[in-house]
């Protein structure tokens, strides 16, 4: 009989092993009975005449007691078998259940070295473990992106605070989720923060924050050449919207967050060179600007100047909002005070390989802008490996015929098996034949070990094994 019982119903093996116990073992105590009448012969034990008589109840009685000895040993033991007894059948069927039924869940850790607590920051970092798209999610089930070799997710972060990442052979599933993102093709809006960002032709053309517009005219030129993007694309999930092109073998996509009022540029390029990427924007009538404590001051629109410095970021700020341009290494900045209303930004980017730069519309005071850009560098921790049983491989197994499960297994034609496993709410899953006879040897060993599902949580479970 092969069951795959669910938790709550009663184990019916450990019924059957009650019930035999009960029909084999004598009761404690129980012994040779005497009628009346023997008892009254063993009070004349010692009275005049009687010897002869009391030698024969005695020998009578002893060969009563050796009887039920022998056939304690020779009936009753042979069906219990003590738990250090192992039959060389047992490893068999550990070893066919550890190959069926077991696998290995990987987790590694995301570390941040935040300076504050920041709710939903963006992550994109490049994966480096050759996972399989799919095979692979956050251990506390949050949606988790993944393109062009990087991850993408949103994270509370928080001193010495760590994400962790599960890998296992399972497909894992998004969940279902809902943001204040909508996108299409031409434009994606962050209702509940107020930001629009409008694209033309696979690049940042126009963005409106808080009720008015703070950039547009978007422009880009690779090693000084402007051309259209080609093989234009869009991709929407839930927590982010993408748009990918390609020019000249670089790859440009630009990436908007949910509940993020950003836009992030990644660059990558298909062979490894010296590449020199300019942006060209122009930006709202901002009063100031801010690079670090030697390079901030008043922009003055009234003398037509530009300014021009290397530095790896650079924020302008009107007293109420902010844009702040946030790159990964040093780049040249040079912005142009035209007019009252106008004012003009170029970066330029060198990049060898890959490159990722951030557009970031605030209200927040600058350095706590700053602190929460820089908590989203973070690095990957040491990988633990951990091995268990698979609810989905017991399942597996209980489905396979018997004889069938036998040959695979090379187990021996003429023996059987059987095997349990429990958890603390009682039998998980039961797997046996018809059950042994009341005066067959069975072997047993129990093992304790664990379910391990695909996010890495631990179910603790009992596997016995019996064969004979």
């Amino acid at each position: 009989m092969i069951r795959n019982i669910k938790k709550g119903r009663n184990n019916s093996a450990g019924q059957r092993a009650c019930s035999l116990v009960a029909m084999t073992s004598p009761s404690r105590g129980e012994g040779p009975r005497f009628e009346s009448g023997q008892a009254h012969h063993h009070h004349s034990l010692f009275a005049p005449g009687k010897r002869g008589s009391s030698q024969v109840d005695w020998a009578v009685s002893l060969t009563i007691f050796l009887i039920y000895i022998a056939w304690f040993f020779l009936y009753i033991k042979p069906s219990f078998t003590q738990a250090d007894v192992r039959d060389p059948l047992t490893s068999i069927i550990d070893d066919g259940i550890d190959a069926s039924a077991s696998w290995e869940v990987e987790r590694v850790p995301i570390m941040f070295m935040a300076n504050g607590t920041y709710a939903d920051q963006p992550l994109i970092l490049a994966l480096p473990f050759g996972w399989e798209p799919g095979s692979f999610a956050r251990q506390d089930g949050a949606y988790l992106g993944f393109m062009n070799g990087r991850i993408l997710t949103l994270a509370d972060v928080k001193p010495a605070t760590q994400i962790w990442l599960v890998h296992a052979d399972a497909e894992y599933s998004p969940p279902a989720v809902r943001y204040d993102l909508y996108a299409d093709a031409t434009q994606a809006i962050l209702t509940d923060e107020e930001f629009t960002l409008r694209m033309a032709d696979g690049f940042p053309d126009e963005v409106r924050y808080s009720e008015r517009e703070r950039m547009r005219s978007g422009a880009y030129y690779v090693n000084n050449q402007s051309a259209p993007f080609e093989n234009l694309s869009f991709n929407a999930t839930p927590l982010y919207a993408s748009y990918h092109g390609m020019l000249q073998g670089l790859n440009h996509t630009t990436v908007v967050f949910a509940k993020n009022p950003a836009v992030y540029g990644i660059v990558d390029l298909a062979v490894r060179e010296g590449y020199g990427l300019m942006l060209s924007f122009v930006l709202d009538d901002y009063t100031t600007y801010y690079s670090n404590a030697e390079l901030t001051g008043s922009i003055n629109y009234s003398s037509n100047r530009c300014t021009s410095f290397t530095a790896d970021l650079i924020d302008f700020s009107d007293g109420e909002s902010g844009i702040l341009f946030y790159l990964e290494r040093d780049s040249g900045i040079r912005f142009c005070a035209i007019n009252t209303t106008e004012l003009r930004l170029n970066l330029t980017i060198p990049f060898d390989r890959s490159t990722v730069y951030r557009i970031v519309f605030h209200t927040d005071p600058l350095p706590d802008v700053l602190d929460r850009q820089e908590t989203s560098v973070p690095r990957f921790g040491v990988t633990e490996r951990e091995r268990g049983f698979t609810y989905t491989g017991f399942e597996g197994i209980t489905g396979i015929p018997y004889d069938a499960l036998k040959a695979y297994w090379d187990y021996p034609s003429e023996r059987d098996f059987a095997f349990t496993v429990t958890d603390a709410a009682g039998t998980v899953f039961e797997y046996e034949p018809d059950p042994p006879g009341l005066l067959t040897n069975v072997y047993a060993r129990r093992t304790r070990a664990y379910l391990l599902d695909e996010y890495g949580n631990r179910t603790r479970i009992d596997l016995t094994v019996r064969t004979w």
